[in-house]
């Protein structure tokens, strides 16, 4: 019985853990990086640290990206008419 406790404190443990990378990763809409453009560079970068430092960019971190990409080539298009 104690090792079955133990067991379980430990994957609570690894999982509490992991809970907290997550949290405060959400994605934001293409239409919230058009209406904060200088938010855009600030994700372009945070991506582009993180493939410098050899890691791949996924998750929220992924669509974030993504958005802020499709959010600036909309405001340029709509900058050039």
């Amino acid at each position: 019985m104690k090792n079955l406790n133990l067991i379980g404190i430990a994957v609570i443990s690894v999982l509490s853990l992991a809970a907290c990378g997550e949290e405060g990763k959400k994605v934001l809409s293409t239409q919230h990086y058009i209406d904060n453009p200088s938010e855009i560079k600030k994700i372009k970068d945070k991506c582009k640290a993180e493939r410098d430092k050899g890691y791949t960019v996924e998750g929220a971190l992924k669509e974030n990206c993504r958005n802020a990409g499709k959010a600036r080539n909309k405001l340029v298009g709509a900058a050039l008419g």
